[in-house]
């Protein structure tokens, strides 16, 4: 598990991330906003690995052009090479697109089935580091993305 002092600085990096990106010119003002367009998010968070975070958190919407929605129960059951394929459409939205897709197809089917299709459910009621740490722990793109925040944390920290 995650030593505590390191899942702090864990989210109060993403929070400072998300400022960021708020202020940044290329992503429309809501695009990605927890509150307003969580699924977004969420997806953006998934796709931030492994390529550049720009990329990463514009993709959401250019998947949601190519798809012609962001419906989770719809994502949920695609096909996987159906949507690996759609995520390798030039440009692709990512450079592993097979195991986006996985992620992705996941991540839909956890969201139907322990939280109502509710994304926001993720994060309701101010949670604490630990308790988000819990709820992405059955989730293997989220927890991922957290036990490599975590790495990447290093020894100053210990």
């Amino acid at each position: 598990m995650i030593e505590w002092h390191k899942k702090e600085l864990i989210a109060k990096r993403l929070m400072e991330f998300g400022e960021h990106l708020n202020e940044q010119e290329t992503l429309e003002e809501d695009e990605c906003n927890p509150v307003k367009n969580p699924l977004k998010f969420l997806f953006s968070v998934i796709f931030d690995q492994g390529i550049p975070w720009e990329r990463a958190w514009e993709a959401p919407t250019e998947l949601e052009r190519r798809l012609g929605h962001l419906d989770i129960a719809r994502i949920a059951k695609m096909d996987r090479d159906e949507l690996e394929e759609i995520l390798r459409q030039p440009p692709a939205l990512h450079r592993f697109p097979g195991k986006l897709a996985d992620w992705l197809i996941e991540a839909c089917k956890l969201l139907l089935t322990k939280y109502g299709g509710n994304p926001e459910k993720i994060w309701s009621g101010a949670p604490t580091a630990k308790e988000i740490e819990n709820k992405c722990s059955t989730c293997s793109p989220l927890y991922s993305l957290i036990s490599s925040l975590d790495r990447s944390v290093g020894s100053p920290l210990s």
